[in-house]
């Protein structure tokens, strides 16, 4: 039998599930008058939803008078940097349009103004644009001139690795996340086949809240990369499945069938499913969901998730061991390829980042100004090209 959640984790869900539509769970849990609201706060930053935590509480009955108050300035904090984030979106928008690059916004603002009820119910610090490889020159001397600032400037180490990210700060100061595939690490890239020139061809026009037209991914193609990128951070942050679980809830039934073979010929099915059952466990099926969608979450990997997951409380909390979610991270098409990258997760943790043994971080040493022009040429052209992986 499944054991009763913490009161501050209950708290967590309910707040996620009462933004999705009225919930009987409005009662406030007396137990949770022994916390602090830091204590609060800081369990809804670890999942990127003090806000919604904030609104949930503001509508029961018995809440500490304080607990309303810090609580309500997390959703200020969060409209200002949505507003913020907006005024950025459109400069590189207007940017990108100008020279006539594909391109869409994802996640972050978009996920809180077309999937989520509320913009300010939804953490969220930084801007991701996926841009069209082939023009990434182009792209970088356009968001240059339209005042946008490098933050990777270890354009070496960029060389090295071919990630498939530039991080850079946009005009009025958000954190600018360039992309030319979602799949980060070339690692990634190895596993699987995501088709991201598709995905640019197949993307829309979207009228966010105050009626700016942005770039977007079409439903589909937004639930698989929200579904792709919670599992390779671990589904470790409640805000991730519950991202997945409202813009899922505009899906069509054939929209989910082609989700499905989407994810199957990108081979990220078993990923995919093991953030649908992750999804489905905290907040219910969508409505029209396709449950084929599931399957390959039943074999040996999804199993050896699902047991850990009943023996680690879900959501978690600050200071909970074993947050991270390698388990999710680390699922691939068989199980062999699933324990080696598992198995070197794990070797990467343990042996290259123990506090015992302080290393920089990678976005630490991706900061270091090394101007190589000779580095970033090579980086930008065999971008361009096409070269895999």
């Amino acid at each position: 039998m499944t054991e009763p959640l913490r009161p501050l984790a209950q708290l967590l869900l309910d707040s996620v599930r009462d933004a999705g539509g009225p919930t009987s769970a409005r009662e406030f849990d007396d137990r949770l008058t022994a916390m602090s609201v830091e204590e609060v706060a800081a369990a809804g930053s670890l999942h990127r939803i003090t806000p919604a935590v904030a609104r949930h509480v503001e509508q029961m009955d018995g809440v500490p008078e304080e607990w309303r108050d810090k609580l309500g300035r997390f959703r200020k904090a969060q409209l200002l940097r949505h507003l913020r984030t907006r005024a950025d979106l459109g400069l590189v928008q207007s940017a990108l349009d100008s020279a006539g690059i594909a391109w869409v916004a994802v996640k972050g603002p978009i996920s809180s103004d077309l999937n989520w009820p509320r913009p300010d119910l939804r953490e969220y610090y930084d801007l991701d644009v996926v841009i069209d490889r082939h023009r990434l020159s182009d792209v970088l001397r356009v968001l240059e001139a339209a005042g946008c600032a490098y933050v990777d400037r270890n354009w070496p180490l960029l060389r090295k690795t071919m990630r498939a990210e530039i991080a850079m700060r946009a005009p009025e100061g958000t954190p600018l996340d360039l992309h030319w595939d979602i799949a980060v690490p070339m690692r990634l890239r190895r596993a699987f086949r995501i088709d991201v020139a598709a995905m640019l061809a197949r993307r829309c026009t979207a009228t966010l809240g105050d009626g700016h037209q942005s770039s977007v991914l079409d439903p589909v193609d937004a639930v698989f990369h929200l579904a792709f990128h919670a599992a390779h951070s671990g589904v470790s942050r409640l805000m991730w499945p519950a991202d997945v679980w409202f813009a899922g809830r505009q899906l069509s039934r054939e929209g989910w069938a082609r989700l499905r073979a989407q994810a199957l010929a990108f081979r990220a099915e078993l990923p995919v499913a093991l953030v649908l059952a992750r999804m489905v466990d905290l907040f219910g099926k969508p409505a029209r969901f396709d449950d084929q969608l599931l399957k390959p979450a039943n074999g040996c990997w999804g199993q050896l998730v699902r047991h850990r997951d009943r023996i680690v409380p879900q959501p978690g909390l600050p200071g909970d061991p074993h947050l991270g979610g390698t388990l999710y991270s680390s699922a691939r098409r068989s199980l062999a390829a699933s324990l080696l990258d598992a198995t070197i997760s794990r070797w990467r943790l343990h042996w290259l980042e123990r506090p015992s043994h302080p290393r920089e971080t990678e976005s630490d040493v991706l900061g270091r100004n090394v101007p190589d022009a000779a580095a970033r040429l090579s980086y930008v052209k065999l971008v361009e090209s096409g070269a895999k992986p």
